[in-house]
């Protein structure tokens, strides 16, 4: 995509679902498709974003895991009593 075709898909997501915009609906469409636009091609993400993402997957794998733990001995101590 060159300056000028960047450009004009900004323009274009500006005037019709734009992410960041200050009407809650508007904003809350285009978070979804942006969403889905990443989704569909988020192996190309700049590194800086990518790396982000890794975290995150990262993070929510290990408070997954730390609550299913917490259940299981939780469950573990009221077979004990």
């Amino acid at each position: 995509m060159d300056k000028q075709d960047r450009e004009n898909a900004i323009n274009i997501i500006e005037a019709l679902y734009p992410a960041d915009s200050g009407y809650e609906d508007v904003s809350k469409e285009g978070r979804k498709l942006l969403m889905e636009a990443i989704a569909q091609n988020w192996r190309n993400l700049p590194d800086e974003i990518l790396a982000t993402y890794e975290t995150l997957c990262a993070q929510k794998e290990h408070s997954q895991t730390m609550e299913s733990r917490k259940r299981f001995n939780h469950g573990a101590s009221d077979r004990h009593r």
